[in-house]
């Protein structure tokens, strides 16, 4: 009697373990999809205000979802990208194809493509390409030479053309 005792207190013992892992994973996928609703509220909500009403939020937010398919981002990588873009005044339209692009560039690494969104909005917001952005871009293996290609002049003439404020948006779009 004593070793099936010993036998029916271990096997309740692991049952009791067993059920607080359960127990436990249950609180953790509970607390992800509460943190995953908050967030999806809002990226929903910001997208509204930024992109002027509730349709074009939610065109925005049904565009990030889109890129997410099929990519190595998901929609919480990329939805605060969209907003960096948005918030440097990138139009509405053009935030899906600006974000796959540079997500593209960036070969799936979300720090990357915070850091090209950050360089591209700038370029931007500033009207042409400055040396700052050109290093960020240059980071990701885009330099002067594909930029000069790009404008089609040589790369030294690029580079004098840069520091004098003569490279466009344009030119980085259509190199990107």
């Amino acid at each position: 009697i004593g070793s099936g005792l010993n036998l029916a207190v271990s096997a309740a013992n692991a049952l009791a373990e067993a059920l607080g892992s359960v127990a436990r994973a249950g609180m953790n996928a509970v607390q992800t999809a509460v943190m995953l609703g908050v967030q999806y509220e809002r990226a929903k909500t910001s997208f509204e205000v930024m992109g002027g009403s509730k349709a074009a939020g939610a065109r925005i937010m049904e565009d990030v979802y889109k890129i997410t398919i099929g990519s190595p981002y998901t929609f919480n990588q990329l939805a605060p990208q969209a907003g960096v873009l948005l918030g440097y005044g990138i139009p509405n339209r053009q935030v899906s194809p600006i974000l796959s692009r540079l997500g593209e560039v960036a070969g799936g690494d979300p720090e990357q493509l915070h850091r090209l969104v950050l360089a591209f909005s700038q370029v931007i917001s500033h009207g042409g390409l400055m040396g700052q952005e050109a290093r960020q871009f240059a980071n990701v293996r885009i330099g002067s030479a594909d930029f000069a290609r790009t404008m089609g002049i040589p790369e030294f003439q690029f580079r004098g053309e840069m520091e004098a404020g003569k490279v466009s948006p344009n030119v980085v779009i259509e190199t990107i």
